[in-house]
């Protein structure tokens, strides 16, 4: 994937198949202790879905986000009745993170390319464990919170582009 691609995670390291490896490998969580590694481990979920099969419609309710364990997922969304692939993702990548912090719906969906397996962080157990452990919920919001705003730039960026070619 293109590294100025919105969805990229900059830097993730190849994982195994164990959900601990996953999430230790996944920027967002870059710097947890194991402890705090651990304390995530407990709350993901983990699905797999079959080729061409929804992860999750654009416009219904966010529930909580993703991360490619297996496999590829494409983004699409609709423009004027057609569909619209915004990116495609793999191993490692993360996606629907904004669910975690909104309850906004789906800004487009998500689509198994292939059989695929994800771990996913639902936002009640999100914010169950922000109660239990602030330090740590908040470590985690940050770094979201940061990812989003590389995203928001690089996407502003492409929107500036777009505009001085149509001059």
């Amino acid at each position: 994937m293109k590294q100025d691609s919105l969805w990229a995670n900059t830097f993730f390291k190849k994982s195994t198949d164990e959900p601990f490896e996953v999430i230790k490998n996944t920027p967002i969580f870059e710097g947890l202790s194991t402890r705090e590694l651990k304390e995530i481990e407990k709350i993901v979920h983990q699905r797999q879905y079959a080729k061409g099969e929804n992860i999750f419609q654009e416009e219904e309710p966010g529930m909580g986000m993703y991360i490619v364990k297996a496999g590829k997922v494409k983004i699409v969304t609709k423009v004027n009745d057609n569909e619209s692939e915004l990116a495609q993702l793999g191993v490692g990548d993360l996606f629907g993170e904004l669910a975690l912090l909104d309850e906004f719906p789906r800004s487009a969906a998500a689509v198994a390319v292939e059989k695929t397996e994800v771990i996913a962080i639902f936002r009640p157990d999100f914010f169950d464990l922000m109660h239990r452990n602030t330090g740590l919920g908040l470590k985690i919001a940050l770094k979201l919170a940061q990812m989003i705003s590389i995203r928001l730039r690089v996407a502003n960026n492409r929107l500036k582009e777009i505009e001085e070619l149509k001059q």
